[in-house]
């Protein structure tokens, strides 16, 4: 996807080796042949299109392709964790459980019984679901380990006595 970078390792020819971050169009600037369209392509769909163009210059190239940096798909964790923020998939979606771990965890100011997925519509109504955090952290019930999308955000809420603390001061 768009600002995932890939490493495109061609053996015995450094000079066509590299690392490219594909842009808002979806394409790579690669050497000698140009921009190279590769969004939504697999691996092996874009290791072939690249032996394709390189056999025109270099003779049975043999081409490796690894993904550096999945940063097209992301999805946010906020309120009390240990490090809210972006947390960027590997796949197309990713678990709540995942996402937590990811975020440093609940810290103990969060009020975990009360987390929530909002999943966002073109129509502008989000999709609200409630998550019991606690429960499926401390009790192992996995039926709160929902699945997450691209562009979903978890909140992990203060308690009340942390927001009345937080006021005070």
């Amino acid at each position: 996807g768009k600002t995932d970078v890939i490493e495109i390792s061609v053996l015995r020819h450094p000079e066509v080796s590299g690392q490219y971050m594909i842009n808002n169009e979806g394409k790579i600037q690669y050497e000698f042949v140009g921009d190279v369209v590769i969004e939504g392509m697999v691996k092996d769909q874009v290791r072939e299109k690249i032996v394709e163009l390189l056999s025109i210059y270099v003779v049975a190239p043999e081409v490796i392709i690894k993904i550096v940096g999945y940063n097209s798909k992301v999805v946010y964790v906020i309120g009390e964790v240990g490090a809210p923020g972006k947390i960027f998939m590997r796949g197309d979606t990713i678990t709540v459980r995942e996402a937590l771990v990811q975020a440093g965890l609940p810290l103990l100011t969060a009020s975990t019984r009360k987390g929530k997925l909002i999943t966002p519509s073109s129509d502008g109504n989000p999709k609200h679901m409630k998550v019991d955090v606690y429960a499926l952290l401390y009790e192992g019930d996995l039926r709160e380990n929902r699945i997450m999308v691209p562009g979903d955000t978890l909140y992990v809420p203060a308690t009340g006595l942390t927001k009345v603390m937080r006021a005070i001061q």
